[in-house]
């Protein structure tokens, strides 16, 4: 009978399998291209302070930033968690959270007031700004530092993580816009309670 010879062939790989991998925690892998830590950490910033900080509640952590004090007007992170963008009265700020480092700053055309977003990749930004003497939604491409003034009498930016939609307020109404159509379609005509 072949059934014994079975038994012991998948007794075998059942040794072979439980045996033979490793349970060694150091990784085979090199370490070429590092991922963002994986914890997942809330960074905020609170009006009137030059701070930002960071909670872990993994790690139970509460701290702030040091590296990155300046009188902000708003940050937002990117979707994918790499980069931290900060606005000040001036300036545009990149941080590279897995480097822990400045990337980028930039000098703006247009006084920003806040309301900072970005999209997955941190490629384009959007926030409220004054554009000669007027509310504005104003985009930022980071790859050129290049700043075009959206919408005039409009606040409120929201940029979808593709960057291809952009949602805004504008004569108290919302508006949602493909980002290359500065026309801005309303495909939303919702009332906006005050």
């Amino acid at each position: 009978m072949q059934i014994p010879a079975m038994n012991g062939l998948k007794f075998l790989l059942a040794i072979i399998l439980l045996f033979g991998c490793s349970s060694s925690p150091e990784s085979t892998q090199s370490d070429v291209s590092p991922k963002p830590d994986p914890s997942n950490p809330i960074y905020f910033h609170l009006q009137g302070d030059s701070l930002i900080w960071v909670l872990d509640p993994v790690r139970q952590v509460f701290d702030s930033l040091e590296q990155f004090n300046r009188n902000w007007i708003d940050v937002a992170i990117s979707g994918n968690g790499r980069y931290l963008i900060g606005l000040t009265s001036d300036s545009l700020f990149q941080f590279d959270l897995l480097n822990q480092r400045i990337r980028n700053t930039y000098a703006l055309k247009n006084t920003p007031l806040g309301n900072l977003s970005c999209s997955q990749d941190a490629s384009l930004l959007a926030f409220e700004g004054v554009a000669q003497g007027q509310r504005a939604v104003v985009l930022f491409y980071l790859q050129d530092g290049l700043s075009l003034v959206f919408r005039k009498n409009s606040s409120n930016p929201l940029l979808s993580p593709s960057a291809r939609w952009l949602a805004f307020n504008s004569a108290q109404k919302l508006i949602v816009s493909t980002v290359t159509d500065a026309r801005a379609m309303i495909l939303s005509n919702a009332q906006l309670i005050p």
